[in-house]
């Protein structure tokens, strides 16, 4: 993973936005002839794992930039390990033919660079990547026969996303999509769930970007506490209730031990003489 300065940029011409990040086509002088997706987040508060990050400060935009990037390569790495695995069964069950296409499933691999505008006095970190070539990119490097896709979310069911157009889930690629999303949890023993799928088919190579990586502990406490949060806080107010009472029949029970033994004493020493 390299890090360092774009110090030859012949242009930076923005060409989309998402929800926390704007997209830039970018040039450089020392790779003429090719384009690159700059991508950079808005200048917005950003919660993470419980974490606010804010993209106004350097290097909390650096560290945010940085996850993405491990996100991204270790979905490469998950993506390599399930189309070797693929290209096997295929060799040994022709019949797989039916309901799955074989396709060499790949990431782009992204580079974290840093732009420094010293008149404004201000610092930009980018995640640039090779461009995927599509029909809404503008010219010249569109491609009126190949089609951005997304294959899968990391917000709703696959039966929910299905009913959405714009989402392939039941085509020989979208079921090889599925496929290796669910294979990604296998690998890493249920631990971590590739989903977000999006790119481009071309041939028989699917590359993808911008992956989503779902912690699956963190989801079951996050599923948890969205959809049972009153109940929790029932419990914990029925704990809490529950421990004082505890509290005050220990301290009415110890008062009373102490009144017995002053009595016995009494009775013991003072009425017998």
């Amino acid at each position: 993973m390299f890090i360092g300065e774009i110090s030859g940029t012949l242009s930076m011409e923005s060409i989309g936005s998402g929800t926390f990040r704007n997209v830039y086509l970018a040039q450089f002088r020392h790779l003429a002839g090719e384009y690159f997706a700059a991508k950079e987040y808005k200048d917005q508060h950003i919660s993470r794992f419980n974490k606010s990050y804010s993209a106004l400060d350097k290097f909390q935009q650096t560290e945010m930039v940085m996850q993405d990037a491990i996100s991204q390569r270790t979905a490469a790495l998950l993506a390599d390990a399930f189309t070797a695995q693929l290209k096997s069964r295929f060799d040994a069950n022709a019949n797989l033919m039916n309901t799955l296409a074989l396709v060499n499933i790949t990431y782009l691999i992204p580079q974290i660079l840093e732009s420094v505008e010293s008149q404004f006095k201000k610092t930009r970190i980018f995640s640039v990547e090779k461009v995927l070539p599509h029909k809404n990119l503008p010219s010249p490097i569109n491609d009126m026969h190949i089609k951005f896709q997304k294959f899968n979310t990391n917000k709703t069911s696959l039966k929910t996303a299905a009913k959405d157009k714009e989402i392939i889930t039941n085509s020989a690629v979208g079921r090889a999509a599925q496929a290796f999303s669910h294979a990604s949890y296998v690998y890493t023993f249920g631990h971590v769930m590739v989903v977000d799928l999006q790119g481009v088919v071309n041939g028989d190579r699917l590359t993808l970007t911008d992956p989503q990586l779902v912690i699956v502990l963190i989801c079951i406490i996050s599923t948890i506490y969205c959809y049972y949060y009153y109940y929790i806080i029932i419990i914990i107010i029925c704990v809490v209730v529950i421990c004082i009472i505890i509290i005050i029949m220990l301290f009415c029970l110890h008062h009373h031990l102490v009144q017995v033994s002053v009595w016995a004493v009494i009775n013991t020493f003072v009425l017998r003489e």
